[in-house]
């Protein structure tokens, strides 16, 4: 079962305590400092996703490379982004744009269902809500420009192989054999053969309960776009008194977790989740690769 709704819609695009090796051994964080030459002239000229004066790497390993990409306010040059890799580009915050699409190897559909009315618009000015998720094939460009007030910014996920680790047979047996429900986020935005790309957001003290206990079953990579506490609970007990997990996490920290093809029956990497804050969301941008 899902979380409770977040107001999110769906894109197209020890006894009573067990060991926490799914929030230790398994993950790995890095920060990077921003990228660039000073000549912001050659941010036109970007070869991929990630090489412009906009974008900071924040992690990469084998399987994914995330940045998180950043315009500024009244911002005229136009970005061209040449997307190298099947790539999630995720906002963050509320902006307005104005984007050209030049599609890739799939023709028009490959620049992604969900941008194909911006791409009609002939440049129109168009309002990006928060969270918006787009899937973009490799191959695609984008010509983009910050049409909005404020600095518009957006999450990337750059997929380093089209080979997926598992066929969509073994993730469903996968799915099939987990002890708890697989849906391990409260929105899931969009799905191909891929990755599953899921918001996971809970308003303040929210969480807690038997519909927030999920099973990761495939590798992921999370990002926090916020300030935000999550504590794990324990998918059998939900006690608060004996947490698997308190994770407090900042702005732009990405969290990467290796998942073993045993895990789908171990309860070791189920949980339960709550927001540990009273005042303020739970945000993470989360996308599990098949």
């Amino acid at each position: 079962m899902m979380f409770p709704p977040s107001g999110v819609d769906a894109q197209d695009g020890g006894e009573g305590r067990a060991p926490t090796r799914f929030y230790t051994l398994h993950q790995e964080t890095r920060q990077v400092a921003r990228l660039g030459p000073s000549d912001r002239a050659a941010a036109a000229a970007a070869a991929d996703a990630r090489t412009s004066d906009f974008a900071t790497l924040l992690f990469e390993n084998d399987r994914v490379r995330v940045s998180d990409f950043r315009l500024p306010p009244g911002g005229r040059t136009a970005v061209e982004i040449r997307h190298r890799h099947p790539t999630i580009r995720w906002q963050v915050d509320e902006g307005k744009h104005l984007l050209e699409v030049s599609p890739g190897k799939g023709g028009r559909a490959a620049a992604g269902e969900a941008i194909a009315a911006e791409i009609e618009a002939e440049r129109a000015v168009v309002v990006v809500p928060d969270r918006r998720a787009f899937y973009v094939e490799s191959g695609t460009t984008w010509t983009l420009s910050n049409a909005g007030d404020g600095a518009y910014r957006q999450i990337v996920f750059e997929l380093l192989s089209e080979t997926p680790k598992y066929n969509e047979e073994k993730v469903r047996e996968l799915f099939a054999r987990a002890k708890c429900s697989t849906d391990v986020g409260t929105a899931l935005l969009f799905e191909n053969h891929l990755c599953r790309v899921w918001d996971f957001y809970l308003e303040p003290g929210q969480g807690g309960g038997e519909d927030t206990v999920h099973h990761h079953c495939l590798d992921y990579v999370f990002i926090n776009v916020s300030p935000s506490r999550l504590l794990g609970l324990h998918p059998e007990s939900l006690s608060l008194d004996s947490l698997l997990f308190d994770s407090v996490s900042q702005d732009n920290d990405v969290t990467w977790n290796s998942i073993p093809e045993e895990a789908a029956t171990d309860l070791t990497y189920a949980h339960g989740g709550k927001n540990g804050y009273d005042d303020r969301p739970m945000r993470e941008y989360l996308v599990e690769l098949k």
